[in-house]
């Protein structure tokens, strides 16, 4: 979900959290996340949960990575052992293998490892653990990426540069050790703050036992944007990459107060980004930070369908009634329009559901085509070449659109 910038570069932003720890609140959490690190017996978590964990993460297509450790529950990993280093290589081999077999009876792959704790800060002060770390994933799979602070180094992983909301910096960049003052951020608008200082980050993390977590992890979904020139005269603006409800509110609304600011200037929004053409950034972000956020009520449309789905039921081994049910059980909320003029881009499809796009798009696509892509459900309102998966057919109105971002379509079987 990242976006491919003019001059070529990849932009995105993502929250991730440590999850599967034994907390109440993996299930709130994991809506907001774009990936979750799975703990995985070390310091917490057993077979049972990483299968859940995992499970819960598919639901809300979160990336899955594994969370290994020191093996010491009783520190929560969270304190130095002495061991050698074929004794922990093979600890963590064992943690991370855990997570992976999870992933792979469940039909994903296993995304990233990242450590946890006092393995986390060590292996950067120590070469030869950050050697056994490293000989631990490459023994597991060597294109695992790591999940590493941006202090971090490797020749021989990927590593995505991890930067903490709710964790206080020193000034040379490291973490606060936990116990001295400032180091662990509970307030909300703090984290937020923090978030905003940090740069050159390609993940931001929350950690899921924080007690405030879930409103951290809510503000950052709402307030944290990124803003990067879009070629010469544009500014795109970036939320954490997700597709929930809460992210479409805070776009809308920044839509509408620069609306208001900027009459006359172009502004298209997609799920969780917003192309403005204009370039007084400091106003455009004092704009933003001043818009009130409220959820948007739109109209409910009755969308009526002919249903066709053998070729999806058969490629989610599904029955067809099973798949019908399943499309037409949810009220979809438009997020917004585009590719085509007045095609609605509709969140809320069932996981079960999810159906990469074909590998080859169809010439042809006929005109109130309902169809799956991805993660989304959406209607061809003309005729097309397309490459989502067509599931059926409406005679509803299409041209011209009746919909709008923030109304909502529920499909009726016909």
């Amino acid at each position: 979900m990242s976006l491919k910038l003019a001059n070529g570069a990849s932009y995105s932003v993502n929250i991730n959290c440590d999850l599967g720890e034994g907390l109440a609140n993996d299930a709130k959490l994991m809506p907001y996340l774009h990936a979750c690190n799975i703990a995985c017996g070390g310091h917490a978590g057993d077979k049972s949960s990483i299968h859940e964990t995992v499970k819960l993460a598919i639901a809300h297509n979160v990336l899955v990575g594994a969370h290994p450790s020191f093996p010491d529950r009783e520190n929560f990993g969270r304190a130095a052992m002495e061991m050698s280093a074929d004794d922990l290589r093979s600890s963590l081999v064992a943690q991370i293998e855990l997570v992976r077999d999870a992933c792979s009876q469940q039909g994903i792959r296993l995304n990233h490892v990242k450590a946890h704790g006092a393995l986390y800060n060590l292996m950067c002060e120590d070469p030869e653990l950050q050697k056994t770390v490293e000989d631990a994933i490459c023994c597991v799979d060597a294109d695992l990426p790591i999940y590493a602070p941006l202090l971090f180094k490797s020749t021989r992983l990927k590593v995505i540069s991890e930067g903490f909301a709710d964790r206080g910096y020193q000034e040379d960049g490291r973490l606060l050790r936990r116990g001295e003052k400032g180091a662990l951020i509970t307030d909300a608008a703090q984290a937020l703050s923090q978030s905003r200082s940090l740069s050159n980050f390609d993940t931001l993390c929350v950690h899921g036992d924080n007690p405030s977590a879930l409103e951290i992890v809510k503000t950052l979904s709402q307030r944290l944007v990124k803003y990067v020139p879009y070629g010469e005269d544009h500014y795109l603006m970036q939320w954490p990459q997700k597709i929930h409800p809460n992210i479409l509110w805070a776009v809308l609304a920044a839509k509408a107060a620069l609306r208001m600011a900027f009459p006359n200037v172009k502004l298209v929004h997609a799920y969780c980004s917003l192309l403005i053409q204009h370039r007084d950034l400091d106003k455009i972000k004092q704009v933003i930070d001043a818009s009130e956020i409220v959820e948007v009520v739109g109209k409910v449309h009755h969308v009526e369908v002919d249903y066709a789905v053998a070729e999806l039921a058969a490629a989610v081994e599904l029955s067809a009634d099973e798949v019908i049910r399943l499309h037409s059980e949810p009220e979809y909320l438009v997020y917004f329009l585009g590719f085509l003029p007045g095609f609605p881009y509709l969140g809320g499809l069932n996981p079960r559901l999810h159906l990469p796009r074909l590998t080859q798009p169809k010439q042809n696509v006929a005109a109130g085509s309902v169809a799956i892509g991805g993660q989304q459900t959406g209607i061809y309102p003309q005729q097309s070449p397309g490459g989502w998966h067509v599931i059926g057919h409406t005679d509803f109105e299409l041209l011209p659109t009746p919909f709008a971002a923030g109304d909502r379509i529920k499909f009726i079987a016909r």
